[in-house]
């Protein structure tokens, strides 16, 4: 009942992220139309479409984590999470500069508050969560790594190495 709660508020979360990046792609849209109209200078128009650029980056990313972070408690299979952490940094950065440098600002608060839950709700060993924290951090590296490599490839093959055998094809 918890899951089915927690998964309900996601795609609550998930609707109203996807609504906003929708709104913002059409403020966005007409702002240009406005500039274009008041005829702005090159490095102006430039500026103002370096600033459009990071307001995308920084959307999809968020969104991609939402949509990783979904699908892994969808299929609750052991070992996935390494997965989508890499899946999810990999996506982010795919997007630009700024996706990989939000994706990585939330797996670092991630692995953070990870540590606390770990050790006080999970009752892990320090030693197994700064393990386990080693590893995600891994993950997210290569997943980084992996998307500033090849930004146009398909983001499961690119982090292949972290899926688990029992993941079912189309994850």
């Amino acid at each position: 009942d918890c899951i089915k709660e927690f998964l309900a508020q996601m795609g609550e979360l998930d609707a109203e992220a996807k609504f906003l990046a929708n709104e913002v792609k059409k403020e966005r849209n007409n702002f240009v139309k406005l500039l274009v109209t008041r005829n702005l200078g090159t490095k102006d128009y430039s500026l103002i479409e370096n600033y459009i650029d990071a307001v995308d980056q920084l959307f999809g990313t968020i969104s991609d984590f939402i949509r990783n972070y979904r699908r892994m408690v969808e299929v609750q299979k052991e070992g996935a999470d390494k997965y989508y952490h890499s899946k999810s940094n990999c996506e982010g950065t795919q997007r630009g500069e700024y996706g990989k440098i939000v994706a990585k600002v939330i797996s670092d608060l991630r692995e953070f508050t990870d540590l606390y839950k770990n050790i006080t709700v999970k009752r892990m060993t320090i030693e197994a969560t700064l393990r386990d924290k080693k590893e995600d951090d891994e993950a997210n590296v290569y997943g980084r790594e992996q998307g500033e490599k090849y930004p146009t490839w398909d983001s499961r093959v690119l982090v292949d190495i972290y899926r688990p055998d029992t993941l079912p094809a189309g994850y």
